[in-house]
């Protein structure tokens, strides 16, 4: 959360930072698949703002207030558990009404690190 001498961050700099975060962590937990991808015979290195696109589409999962509340918790260090836990079981009853498996999606913990549940 911004400190008191700050301005509130605006949803467009929520989101920016949200997406950069994303991509970091995403990066992060799929580093072997990446590096397979990468490393392929028929990689072409104009291939790779397809899949840092791709990687970024997973951001569009989290409303404006999740992002918010991740990057929150990130700058500050502090949890925000407020809507989360109910978040997280709309987010399962979503899943089971679609007959999806809710462990392919991501979510978040109540520390707002990324993460399957």
């Amino acid at each position: 959360m911004a400190d008191s001498n700050q301005h509130p961050k605006t949803n467009k700099e929520v989101a920016a930072e949200f997406s950069a975060y994303y991509l970091q962590r995403a990066t992060k937990e799929f580093a072997e698949d990446l590096d397979k991808v990468r490393t392929a015979d028929d990689f072409r290195n104009d291939a790779i703002h397809v899949l840092v696109d791709a990687l970024q589409q997973g951001t569009a999962m989290f409303s404006p207030e999740e992002q918010r509340r991740i990057v929150e918790t990130k700058s500050t260090g502090k949890p925000h558990y407020k809507g989360v836990r109910a978040e997280l079981e709309k987010r399962k009853e979503r899943c089971k009404k679609k007959g999806v498996d809710p462990k392919e999606h991501f979510s978040f913990t109540l520390e707002g690190e990324l993460l399957y549940y």
